[in-house]
């Protein structure tokens, strides 16, 4: 119901509010699969290292 009532008196988004959203939203993706990437590197050459 909070939420409801929150989105109805918020001021319409323009189209400037969507590009800086999708632009942070790519920026937080794109750390993410850095960060996935090295750790999946550091985690095979462990491995390797192991074996």
């Amino acid at each position: 119901m909070l939420l409801k009532r929150a989105t109805a008196t918020k001021k319409t988004t323009t189209q400037a509010d969507y590009d800086r959203n999708r632009e942070s939203k790519t920026n937080m993706v794109n750390t993410f699969i850095k960060v996935n990437k090295t750790k999946h590197a550091e985690s095979t050459c462990q491995l390797k290292r192991t074996s």
